[in-house]
């Protein structure tokens, strides 16, 4: 069967508060939240520790620390509408580091990640956040097992189809729980982003390896023998036409924009 999972931001503000001035206060925090979250079955999300180059360095070494020692998902914003944020680059390229050396096979930068231009509540881990009231939400998903279920092996040419019309089907079905939830709940709904996303024990390498036959990356076939009009390997534009987001669904005029 087909797995969708739906990933929801739980985005803090604590970056803004005096407790980050003490490190080893934060991480006692960080970590009894950490706690939490296993115990309730949410992923935690505490938002960018550097927003802007004009934010404390100190708070991106803080964040290598905090997610060194837990499962919590952060990020650091290093491009926006103001432009690149160099300083906040350099300090994200140390975080990776720091995971990689303090982190077993480095796996807890799969928690991290260095965003740009990303707007609030983009449902996109690790590096959804918030900067409003709260009580809204997007939809996200982590598809790639769809994907590979989707895909027929061999049949290059009906993928893109097979691939558009199956998310539009299962979009609009979570559109329709999203609503609802919006109507019991009091909190706004803002759309949904329909892209599909691995997570460790999913892969959309595997999924192309399926329907090409071919390990991926692998060179495109130009031998002129009697299979040469077969795609071996996809071209860029090939895969960009997979993976077009056309299920992209919006909650209407006034929902803001589904994401792609």
């Amino acid at each position: 069967m087909s797995a969708i999972v739906l990933a929801v931001a739980c985005v803090s503000y604590l970056w803004a508060t005096d407790v980050l001035r003490k490190p080893p206060e934060a991480l006692h925090l960080f970590q009894a939240l950490d706690a939490l979250s296993a115990r309730e079955g949410f992923s935690l999300n505490i938002g960018p520790a550097l927003q802007s180059d004009a934010d404390d360095p100190a708070q991106a070494e803080l964040l290598g620390q905090i997610l060194a020692a837990t499962a919590i998902n952060a990020s650091v914003i290093v491009a926006a509408e103001d432009g690149i944020h160099w300083k906040s680059i350099r300090s994200a390229a140390k975080v990776m580091k720091y995971l990689e050396d303090n982190s077993p096979r480095g796996e807890n930068n799969f928690d991290f990640a260095a965003t740009a231009m990303l707007s609030p509540y983009t449902p996109f881990f690790p590096g959804s956040y918030h900067d409003g009231p709260g009580r809204q939400f997007s939809v996200g998903l982590e598809a790639a097992n769809f994907v590979a279920d989707t895909f027929e092996v061999g049949k290059l040419q009906t993928a893109q189809a097979r691939l558009s019309d199956g998310l539009a089907e299962q979009a609009r079905f979570l559109d329709a729980i999203a609503q609802q939830i919006q109507k019991t709940s009091g909190w706004t709904y803002l759309g949904l982003d329909a892209t599909p996303a691995p997570n460790l024990d999913s892969s959309i390498g595997a999924a192309i390896e399926k329907v090409t036959g071919e390990k991926f990356g692998s060179a495109g076939n130009s031998d002129r023998g009697p299979n040469h009009h077969r795609c071996r390997a996809l071209s860029p534009g090939q895969t960009r036409g997979l993976f077009r987001a056309h299920a992209a669904v919006a909650r209407g005029s006034g929902a803001g924009a589904a994401l792609e």
